[in-house]
C-alpha cells in the first residue's frame, strides 16, 4: 500500500461537496509521490472507484456513513486499502468508532495542505492518526465524567438482553453484527440500544459505550490518542 520511489500511492476523495473535493485536488496535485485515483460523492462512488481503481488510500467524508456499516464493509472487501475520515464539530463524537470501524486516520474539514499529506503518508506506512486538535477533544471527552457521572452508571440495572447488546455494542459490533450474532432484528437492536440511552441519560452511541464501561469499570476504548498521532 505505501508508496515508493517507483509507484506513487493512489489516492480517492468522496466528498458530497464538489468544491471540497476540488480543494483536496489541488492540494494533491503536483505531488510526485500521489496520483488522484478518481472522486465522486457517495458510498456507491466510493465502492466503485476501489474496484476500479485500485485505490491505496481513499479520503471519505465521515457524515456519509455515521452509523458507519458501509465503511465496515468497505474494509472487509478492500482490506489494503486506507480509509482516512474527514469531518469534525459535532462528529468528533464519532471518531472512536470510525476507528474501530475500519478507518486509519481522522481528520478536521478545516485540514490544512501539509496535514492532509501528513495523514496520507503515515497511513500508507500502517499507521493511525487523529488529527492533534481532533485527538484533545477526543481524550477529553473519553476520559471525563461528560456522559454520566461513575456513580450514576453504576446505579443504572439493565436487563439480560440490554446487557448482551451493550457488551457486543462495546467491542465495536454494528448494529447488523449484534443482530445477526443474537439472532433478532436490527430494529430490536435499535429499541434496546435506546432504552440504555435512555438510562444512561446519554445522547448517542459512543457517550453509552463510555458510560457502559465506566459502570463495568472496564478499560476506556482501546484508542491510544496522542498529540502526534498513533
Amino acid at each position: 500500500m505505501a508508496s515508493t520511489s517507483k509507484t506513487a500511492t493512489r489516492v480517492a476523495i468522496i466528498d458530497p461537496q464538489p468544491m471540497y473535493r476540488a480543494g483536496i485536488s489541488r492540494i494533491l496535485s503536483g505531488q510526485p509521490s500521489i496520483r488522484l485515483a478518481g472522486e465522486g460523492g457517495s458510498l456507491a462512488d466510493a465502492v466503485a472507484l476501489a474496484r476500479l481503481k485500485a485505490v491505496d488510500v481513499m479520503i471519505l467524508d465521515v457524515t456519509l456513513d455515521t452509523e458507519f456499516t458501509a465503511i465496515a464493509s468497505i474494509r472487509a472487501a478492500f482490506p489494503e486499502m486506507a480509509l482516512i475520515a474527514v469531518g469534525g464539530g459535532a462528529e468528533i463524537d464519532t471518531v472512536a468508532v470510525a476507528m474501530r470501524a475500519g478507518v486509519r486516520a481522522c481528520l478536521p474539514r478545516s485540514v490544512d495542505g501539509p496535514g492532509l499529506l501528513d495523514a496520507i503518508a503515515r497511513v500508507s506506512r500502517g499507521e493511525l492518526y487523529v488529527a492533534p486538535s481532533m485527538g484533545w477533544q477526543l481524550l477529553s471527552r473519553l476520559t471525563t465524567a461528560r456522559a454520566v457521572p461513575r456513580s450514576g452508571a453504576q446505579a443504572v440495572q439493565f436487563t439480560s438482553r440490554e446487557e448482551e447488546i451493550m457488551h457486543l455494542v462495546a467491542s465495536g459490533a454494528t448494529n447488523k453484527e449484534v443482530a445477526r450474532n443474537l439472532a433478532v432484528s436490527v430494529k430490536t437492536v435499535k429499541h434496546h440500544l435506546t432504552n440504555v440511552m435512555q438510562k444512561l441519560r446519554v445522547r448517542n452511541r459512543v457517550e453509552a459505550v463510555v458510560a457502559y464501561q465506566a459502570r463495568n469499570r472496564a478499560p476506556r476504548p482501546a484508542l491510544d490518542v496522542r498529540a502526534v498521532g498513533f
